[in-house]
């Protein structure tokens, strides 16, 4: 071995059984347990009743009786996104986002694009070519692996949108949040050629037929809307309490928090 590496530190087994562990007797550590089952037992009914909600939204599309095939691109404009150059990434000088892919499980973001992780001026934007996209557009991945995970989101806050996006900006009669539900209810990587890498394109979205009803569309835009606004507000309220979780655990065990006063908030 060389002499200018040096060996790590191996601790002996002997001084690691002398660790002092913040481990609490065992009646405070059956309290502890009580109280983390029941966050999970909240945060558990909470994520049932998010995915409830999503099939709820999915299901009322394609029922009407005039549910037909359409292409895409008669539905709106098919665009994809610009790149967003390295020097720019993760810079936050502005606030105008730029969406990339990750920001799809970004929080806030798992309902609809809200706020990236990556903000910059408006000058900033039109300096390296980005092109803001207006609220009620609906994107998805392009390209690799993320466009077989079949997420799809509706843009509420306007921002630019990286390379990795194909968008659809609704067109003239075309309802956003009726075409989310449509988009949510296809499998885009059925489109995908086997053995090829994950890949769309414009064309082959503005030609590919989905089913479509007008009447559904003119009639169930305000409903979807506020579906989806609900299944929003309870992943927030998931998120919350894990949040609480882990203060809770951590609280507990170092005894900053009394366990026979500990309780929930509101």
């Amino acid at each position: 071995m060389s002499g200018t590496v040096q060996r790590r530190k191996r601790l002996n087994p002997e001084h690691l059984l002398q660790i002092k562990l913040p481990i609490p007797p065992r009646e405070v550590q059956a309290g502890i347990v009580e109280i983390l089952d029941a966050v999970d037992d909240q945060i558990t009914a909470l994520e049932a009743e998010v995915e409830a909600v999503v099939k709820v939204r999915t299901g009322l599309v394609g029922r009407s009786a005039d549910t037909g095939q359409v292409p895409l691109g008669s539905l709106g404009v098919v665009s994809q996104g610009k790149g967003l150059p390295k020097e720019f990434q993760g810079k936050r000088t502005g606030e105008v986002s730029w969406y990339k892919i990750a920001d799809m499980t970004g929080p806030g973001n798992e309902f609809g694009y809200t706020v990236a992780d990556t903000r910059l001026t408006p000058s900033e934007v039109a300096e390296i070519g980005g092109v803001v996209v207006e609220a009620g557009a609906v994107t998805f991945p392009r390209v690799g692996a993320a466009v077989l995970t079949e997420k799809k989101r509706i843009v509420d806050t306007p921002g630019a949108l990286d390379e990795n996006h194909l968008v659809i900006t609704p067109g003239k009669g075309t309802n956003s949040e009726y075409l989310l539900a449509v988009m949510e209810s296809f499998a885009l990587s059925s489109l995908v050629r086997p053995g090829a890498v994950p890949s769309l394109n414009m064309g082959l979205i503005r030609s590919t037929k989905v089913p479509w009803s007008w009447r559904e569309n003119q009639s169930l835009g305000t409903a979807l809307g506020a579906l989806r606004a609900e299944s929003r507000v309870l992943a927030a309220e998931a998120a919350r309490l894990r949040e609480v979780r882990a203060a809770l655990l951590a609280g507990m065990l170092d005894r900053s928090i009394d366990i026979e006063s500990a309780e929930l908030e509101g």
